[in-house]
């Protein structure tokens, strides 16, 4: 195959609607807050604004709702697997949490922070937002996802509060983002609820940390939900992408 079918002719040229445009946005911005959400949790945990208890009931609730929505979306429970799952990722995982915590003792925290914003800057790069491309790859998000978690997680002065920050990284970037993909192709609607919701615990937990980090917060969602889709509007007429080599070879 020379290239993979998109339900579309060659010749023809994709138009997305301002409301497809904000969806997107919406999408990335999503992931985008789950980020910012997960580096607030660990800096309440580090000023002990928050206990384990608190993590440990926030985890299972959201255990618990990406359970439920994956029986209501694709009408399938696998019971026994998943018990085999959450029992293995337990046992390794709290067992191994000591040797994480530790991995990064001889390096300074400024460097741990900038490689994991890296880190999950890259995974949100790569990651599958339900788009076909070339720099789609879930394998390589999710291993920059958790490698920005462990990274974090080595900074915890305690393992039970590393091995529940560990296992919060993998329902924010492991789990969510598979479920995700499925209820936005049932549902259009859903990326605007999601993002409202994610948006307005960022600016709470935000707003906790630091009044400028909120600034920045909200300067940058204007630009990723009203100025990016409303540049890709202006821009959108001026596109003109051959998809196919027949195309190539006609012109």
């Amino acid at each position: 195959m020379l290239y993979d079918v998109s339900g579309a002719d060659d010749s023809e040229r994709i138009v997305f609607t301002r409301n497809e445009a904000l969806r997107g946005a919406c999408v990335f911005t999503s992931q985008l807050d789950m980020v910012i959400i997960y580096f607030a949790l660990l800096q309440f945990i580090e000023d002990k604004q928050i206990g384990v208890p608190y993590l440990v009931l926030m985890v299972s609730s959201f255990l618990l709702i990406n359970q439920v929505t994956i029986f209501f979306v694709t009408e399938e429970f696998d019971v026994e697997g998943k018990l085999k799952s959450m029992l293995t990722f337990a046992l390794f995982g709290y067992g191994f949490t000591p040797m994480i915590r530790t991995l990064t003792t001889s390096i300074c925290t400024d460097t741990i922070y900038a490689v994991s914003w890296i880190a999950f800057v890259l995974s949100m790069v790569f990651q599958d937002y339900g788009l076909k491309g070339p720099l789609v790859s879930h394998v390589l998000s999710l291993n920059l996802g958790i490698s920005g978690a462990v990274f974090l997680v080595s900074r915890m002065g305690d393992n039970f509060d590393a091995f529940w920050l560990l296992t919060t990284a993998i329902c924010f970037f492991v789990y969510w983002p598979q479920i995700r993909n499925k209820i936005n192709n049932i549902s259009f609607a859903f990326p605007f609820f999601y993002e409202l919701i994610c948006f307005s615990i960022a600016c709470y937990s935000v707003s906790k940390l630091s009044e400028s980090y909120l600034h920045m917060l909200l300067i940058s969602h204007t630009f990723l939900l009203l100025v990016f889709p409303m540049m890709l509007m202006f821009l959108q007429p001026m596109k003109n992408t051959i998809h196919g080599p027949w195309d190539i070879m006609a012109s």
